[in-house]
Protein backbone atom coordinates (compact mmCIF):
# COMPACT_ATOMS: atom_id res chain seq x y z
CA UNK A 1 0.00 0.00 0.00
CA UNK A 2 1.32 3.39 -0.94
CA UNK A 3 2.06 5.39 2.25
CA UNK A 4 0.82 8.57 0.59
CA UNK A 5 -2.56 6.93 -0.07
CA UNK A 6 -4.71 7.98 2.88
CA UNK A 7 -7.86 6.01 3.57
CA UNK A 8 -10.92 7.69 5.06
CA UNK A 9 -14.39 6.57 6.11
CA UNK A 10 -16.02 8.63 3.35
CA UNK A 11 -13.70 7.70 0.47
CA UNK A 12 -16.17 6.08 -1.90
CA UNK A 13 -19.47 4.26 -2.11
CA UNK A 14 -19.89 1.49 0.49
CA UNK A 15 -18.57 -1.92 -0.49
CA UNK A 16 -21.40 -4.29 -1.42
CA UNK A 17 -20.23 -7.26 0.66
CA UNK A 18 -18.87 -6.31 4.08
CA UNK A 19 -18.32 -9.97 4.99
CA UNK A 20 -16.01 -10.39 1.99
CA UNK A 21 -13.90 -7.41 3.13
CA UNK A 22 -13.75 -8.70 6.71
CA UNK A 23 -12.68 -12.15 5.52
CA UNK A 24 -9.93 -10.67 3.34
CA UNK A 25 -8.59 -8.50 6.16
CA UNK A 26 -8.76 -11.49 8.52
CA UNK A 27 -6.65 -13.54 6.13
CA UNK A 28 -4.16 -10.69 5.85
CA UNK A 29 -4.01 -10.45 9.66
CA UNK A 30 -3.17 -14.16 9.79
CA UNK A 31 -0.38 -13.62 7.26
CA UNK A 32 1.22 -10.87 9.36
CA UNK A 33 2.63 -13.56 11.65
CA UNK A 34 4.95 -14.67 8.85
CA UNK A 35 5.07 -11.44 6.85
CA UNK A 36 5.65 -8.55 9.29
CA UNK A 37 6.27 -6.22 6.34
CA UNK A 38 2.51 -6.05 5.73
CA UNK A 39 1.61 -5.24 9.35
CA UNK A 40 1.19 -1.49 8.77
CA UNK A 41 -1.11 -1.67 5.73
CA UNK A 42 -3.19 -4.41 7.36
CA UNK A 43 -3.54 -2.31 10.52
CA UNK A 44 -4.70 0.62 8.38
CA UNK A 45 -7.25 -1.58 6.61
CA UNK A 46 -8.47 -3.02 9.93
CA UNK A 47 -9.69 0.41 11.00
CA UNK A 48 -12.48 0.22 8.43
CA UNK A 49 -14.00 -3.18 9.26
CA UNK A 50 -17.28 -1.56 10.35
CA UNK A 51 -18.02 0.31 7.10
CA UNK A 52 -15.58 -0.47 4.27
CA UNK A 53 -15.79 1.31 0.95
CA UNK A 54 -14.75 0.17 -2.50
CA UNK A 55 -11.46 2.05 -2.08
CA UNK A 56 -10.68 0.05 1.07
CA UNK A 57 -11.43 -3.23 -0.71
CA UNK A 58 -9.20 -2.27 -3.64
CA UNK A 59 -6.39 -1.37 -1.22
CA UNK A 60 -6.76 -4.76 0.52
CA UNK A 61 -6.60 -6.54 -2.83
CA UNK A 62 -3.47 -4.56 -3.70
CA UNK A 63 -1.76 -5.73 -0.48
CA UNK A 64 -2.71 -9.31 -1.37
CA UNK A 65 -1.35 -8.94 -4.92
CA UNK A 66 1.95 -7.60 -3.60
CA UNK A 67 2.49 -10.80 -1.58
CA UNK A 68 3.07 -12.85 -4.72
Amino acid sequence: MDPSNRLHHDDNEPHQNITEYRALVGKLLYLTSTRPDIAFPVQQLSQFLDAPTSAHFKAAQKVLRNLK
